[in-house]
């Protein structure tokens, strides 16, 4: 049941393929990323991605020691609005998923972020992005908490 579940959410993300919130473009960023308890991926300096023709945020995330973890966040934008001034929100579904090298057994789940976005001009944006997080694989239910703080450039 979890697997059905699982694969009806991700097959929901990506066959959405119109529309992200206000914002269609190219984009591309960089952020710092943490997070508390096992549902953290790679914490450290992340690159964020978006393709013009996909509705969703792509995160990318190192730490280069031994072991090697490498963190991936996809995110949909589902909900977006302005709140006052400079200042709009997002919310959506997203998953996780953190490889460790020293560790066998891979780190997935789906998060939900909700973001700050803060437009300096049309095409610069810094966010702030906490987002709850729900382990999937190898414990189910482990909750964590995640969050980036960065910048991103829209073409």
């Amino acid at each position: 049941m979890k697997r059905i579940i699982l694969i009806a959410l991700i097959l929901a993300v990506f066959a959405v393929g119109s529309g992200f919130a206000a914002h269609n473009g190219f984009s591309l960023g960089a952020a710092f990323y943490f997070g508390w308890a096992e549902s953290a991926t790679a914490q450290g300096a992340a690159l964020c991605l978006k393709f013009p023709t996909v509705p969703i945020m792509f995160g990318f995330s190192a730490v280069f020691g031994t072991p090697l973890i490498i963190g991936i966040t996809a995110d949909w934008w589902l909900f977006q609005t302005h709140l006052v001034g400079p200042v709009e929100l997002y919310i959506g579904p997203g998953l996780f998923l953190r490889i460790d090298t020293g560790w066998v057994q891979p780190y997935f789940g789906i998060r939900v972020p909700v973001g700050f976005q803060i437009f300096i001009v049309k095409a610069f944006e810094i966010f702030l992005e906490p987002a709850l997080a729900v382990q999937i694989v190898p414990n189910f239910p482990q909750f964590g908490l995640q969050a980036s703080i960065g910048f991103r450039f829209w073409f």
